[in-house]
C-alpha cells in the first residue's frame, strides 16, 4: 500500500515529516510574495503517490488574501496529462466562478489553453491571459503553490503511512512474530474485571485492520459463584462467545482472525480448551501478561518477548488496554447500579418489582434524588405512598 510502510521503514517517515515541516515553514514565509497591484490566480497541479490537488493562489491588489485545495479523482502523473487536468480544473472551476482576474498563472502548461483564454476572456468582458512564467517574482509564486501543494499531499500521506504503522502495518509485523500464515483482518481481545473478586464482568473489543471497531464490542456480566478465579471467569466469558458462535448468534456469528485473552500461559490454555470445546480448534489465540507484556503463542515454548517500541507489541496493548478501558467502564456502570438498589432496599414497600421500575425510569443515584414525588407516582406501578417513601428517603426533611 504505502512503499515506506511495507518495509517498516519508520526512520524514512520520520524522514518525510521533517521535510513536511520545513516546507510549511518555508511556504508561511513566502506567502509574503506578490506583484504590486496585480490580480491574479495561481493555479499549481500537484501529485505525490496517487493522490492529486491543485494548489490555488488568490492575489488581489499585490497581496495573497486567500488559498484553496481542489482534490482530483482519477489523477495521473505524467506531464501530457497534467495539462489535460490543469485544463479541465480551470473550465470547471470558472464555470461557477463569480470573479475572473486579469491573469492566470500556472506551474504547467494547460492543455487548449488558447481556446480557453478566449472562454475567459468573453466571460470576463475584458482580457484574460494565462501564463506560465519561467522566472521573476511570477515564477517564485507558481513555485509556492507548488510547495505548498505538494506539502499537503506529503503530510497526507505521512498521516496515512502513520496510521496505516500504528494499525495494519501492526497487525502484518504480529503476524510475522507469531508465524501466522495471513495477516489477521479481525482481532478479539478479552478481558476480566472485578474488585474484590466481586461484580466480575468481561469485555470483548474487536480490531478491525488494526482499528477500534466499537459497534462489535460486547460485554458479559459473569454469573459463575467463583470469586476472583480469572481463568473460570474468562472461561465463562469464552464459551457464552462461542456458544452463540456456533448457534450462528448475529451478533457473535463473526469469528476472529486471532483471539487474544488477557493473561498468561494459564489464560492461553483457557481460551484454545473452549475453541476445541466448541469446534473451533484451528482458530489462533494467544496470552498477553498484562505486567511483562511477554505474549504467549503455541508457536513458542516458552514467552515471547518483544521490546516496548516493537510495533507488534504497541498493537496489541492498544488492543488490550481498549478491552481494560471497556471492562472498567461497563464493571464501574454496575457499581452504581448495586449502589442504588441497595439504597432501594431500605425504602419500605419497594421489592425488586418497583427496583426495576424505578431504575429503568431513574438509572443513576443522582437522578433518582432528583425527580419529584410527582414524578415518582406517575410511573406505572408505583402508587402515591411508595412514591412518597421514595421521595423522603431521598430527600429527608431538615430538622429545625
Amino acid at each position: 500500500m504505502f512503499k515506506a510502510s511495507e518495509m517498516l521503514e519508520f526512520e524514512r517517515a520520520a524522514a518525510i515529516r521533517k521535510r513536511i515541516d520545513a516546507i510549511r515553514a518555508l511556504g508561511e514565509k513566502q506567502l509574503a510574495i506578490a506583484v504590486d497591484g496585480v490580480e491574479q490566480d495561481v493555479f499549481a497541479y500537484c501529485t505525490y503517490e496517487g493522490e492529486a490537488l491543485v494548489f490555488a493562489l488568490f492575489i488581489r491588489d499585490g497581496k495573497v488574501i486567500g488559498t484553496e485545495e481542489f482534490d482530483i479523482i482519477n489523477a495521473e502523473e505524467d506531464d501530457a496529462d497534467s495539462g489535460e487536468a490543469i485544463s479541465a480544473f480551470i473550465k470547471q472551476y470558472y464555470t461557477n466562478a463569480s470573479y475572473i482576474p486579469a491573469e492566470i498563472l500556472l506551474c504547467t502548461q494547460a492543455a487548449e489553453a488558447l481556446a480557453i483564454t478566449s472562454w475567459l476572456s468573453d466571460r470576463r468582458g475584458k482580457r484574460v491571459s494565462i501564463h506560465v512564467p519561467q522566472r521573476g517574482k511570477k515564477r517564485r509564486l507558481t513555485e509556492l503553490a507548488q510547495r505548498n501543494g505538494m506539502g499537503v499531499l506529503q503530510k497526507r500521506h505521512l498521516l496515512k503511512l502513520h496510521a496505516w504503522e500504528r494499525g495494519e502495518g501492526a497487525v502484518a509485523a504480529l503476524a510475522g512474530v507469531l508465524g501466522l500464515t495471513s495477516i489477521p483482518t479481525r482481532m478479539e481481545c478479552f478481558d476480566c474485571s472485578h474488585i474484590q473478586g466481586r461484580d466480575t464482568v468481561c469485555s470483548m473489543v474487536v480490531f478491525l485492520h488494526g482499528a477500534p471497531a466499537p459497534k462489535e464490542y460486547r460485554r458479559f456480566r459473569i454469573k459463575s459463584t467463583t470469586e476472583g478465579d480469572d481463568c473460570a471467569s474468562m472461561r465463562e466469558a469464552l464459551k457464552r462467545r462461542f456458544s452463540r458462535a456456533k448457534e450462528a448468534d448475529e451478533r457473535f456469528y463473526m469469528l476472529p482472525d486471532l483471539l487474544v485473552v488477557d493473561g498468561g500461559q494459564q489464560q492461553l490454555n483457557v481460551a484454545e480448551e473452549v475453541l476445541c470445546e466448541y469446534g473451533f480448534p484451528s482458530l489462533e489465540a494467544i496470552g498477553l501478561a498484562e505486567n511483562s507484556g511477554n505474549i504467549y503463542h503455541k508457536s513458542s515454548e516458552g514467552p515471547i518477548i518483544l521490546e516496548r517500541s516493537d510495533p507488534a507489541l504497541q498493537i496489541l496493548e492498544r488492543l488490550r488496554d481498549e478491552a481494560h478501558r471497556f471492562a472498567i467502564q461497563y464493571h464501574r456502570s454496575l457499581r452504581g447500579k448495586n449502589t442504588l438498589y441497595s439504597k432501594l432496599d431500605k425504602i419500605p414497600g419497594v421489592g425488586n418489582k418497583r427496583k426495576r421500575i424505578l431504575f429503568d425510569a431513574f438509572p443513576t443515584l443522582e437522578a433518582m434524588q432528583a425527580a419529584t414525588e410527582t414524578e415518582l407516582s406517575m410511573l406505572k406501578g408505583i402508587d402515591k405512598r411508595t412514591a412518597r417513601a421514595v421521595f423522603e428517603y431521598f430527600n429527608p426533611k431538615q430538622d429545625a
